[in-house]
């Protein structure tokens, strides 16, 4: 579990730490301080070996496309991709921190572009139906016990029909030892729902099902039990609302799909971590103490460990409720704000956010 965290040149953060870091952490700020880039190297750094995370989390942008002649130049500060991104990190592993740096390398590209593709760069490439991309990025990762381990990813196009040029991107993953999952939910999108529906038969199966239920009945009291069928050949989740008909789960509404694709991530990450961006999304301010409860409890309880952003003070307020209720205050709100042109953090232990909340502290 993290106690502290380190952000170097990624995004818009040129030098940020984060700490201490508790069981359940909440991040607010203005707009554009960089609380989801600290989500997004949250989830990179979880996944040290996984070139992907990088075209992942710049998907959650809604950045579709890789741009060849400037590979992932969206992930350093100031887009300067002669710099070095670091992620640095002490936990409960050890006096050790685990650390990744990512970078762009040149690789060594001896084959010809493909045939029939438009005009344009050359990228270099495969024989005769396929290119790539000169760069790619590099992710060098050293775990708390000093052992170094390389991966790497780039740009790849395949002609796959006359005309036809099929983009992507190909990793190489170095092996390591198996890390906690990692979720990140995005602000954009409730939850897949096939992942859901992954998620939810495994909590069927472990007989754990109800305790999805009884979090779901906070934003909508008449479900009483979830199940999943086959429609058109795609399995899908159903509510029992008490009615002579089942209840296709996307149609209840969006704090209903919120609530339920966050419940089902903590409950599938025993021991890793869960990454929420704008976690008030869809959810009514009433039912914030009960929500934050109940996700506190299923989090602690499963040994995840959650952060998530918002911009809500009502949402802020909620959890300091929700979790100065319980024995021991197991939440730490952290405040982004940019100061001379750098953003900073300041945590907040209990008696710290009693006193700023008394005093009109807002989260945005």
């Amino acid at each position: 579990m993290y106690k502290s965290f380190n952000i170097k040149h990624f995004r818009g953060l040129s030098d940020l730490t984060i700490e201490p870091i508790a069981e359940i952490n909440l991040i607010a700020g203005a707009n554009n301080v960089g609380k989801t880039a600290v989500l997004e190297a949250l989830w990179m750094h979880n996944a040290p070996n996984v070139p992907d995370t990088a075209l992942r989390v710049n998907r959650f942008r809604g950045l579709e496309s890789i741009d060849p002649e400037r590979l992932f130049y969206e992930l350093f500060s100031n887009f300067d991709t002669d710099s070095q991104i670091e992620f640095s990190t002490q936990g409960d592993w050890g006096d050790n921190p685990r650390l990744l740096r990512l970078h762009l390398g040149d690789r060594v590209i001896s084959e010809v572009p493909i045939r029939g593709v438009a005009e344009g760069p050359d990228y270099g490439g495969g024989a005769s139906d396929s290119r790539e991309s000169r760069r790619e990025i590099v992710l060098e990762s050293t775990d708390e016990t000093g052992e170094v381990s390389i991966s790497s990813g780039y740009y790849v196009a395949t002609q796959i029909g006359p005309g036809v040029v099929q983009e992507g991107f190909r990793s190489e993953r170095k092996s390591m030892g198996r890390r906690a999952q990692g979720v990140f939910l995005g602000a954009r999108q409730p939850g897949g729902q096939q992942e859901a529906v992954k998620r939810l038969s495994g909590m069927i199966e472990k007989r754990r099902d109800q305790e999805v239920v009884d979090i779901l009945r906070h934003i909508d009291p008449r479900i009483q039990h979830l199940s999943i069928l086959t429609r058109s050949d795609v399995p899908t989740i159903f509510a029992d609302l008490g009615g002579p008909q089942l209840f296709p789960v996307a149609l209840l509404g969006d704090g209903t799909l919120r609530l339920l694709s966050i419940v089902l991530a903590v409950a599938d990450s025993d021991g890793g971590m869960v990454l929420v961006d704008e976690i008030e999304n869809g959810l009514y301010y009433q039912v914030m103490e009960q929500v934050w409860k109940a996700i506190g409890e299923l989090a602690i309880a499963s040994g995840v460990q959650l952060f998530a952003t918002t911009h809500s003070e009502e949402c802020l307020r909620a959890a300091h409720r929700a979790f100065s209720k319980t024995d021991e205050y197991q939440f730490r709100f952290h405040r982004l704000d940019r100061v001379n042109g750098e953003t900073r953090a300041v945590t907040y232990d209990q008696e710290m956010l009693e006193t700023a909340i008394q005093s009109g502290l807002e989260a945005r």
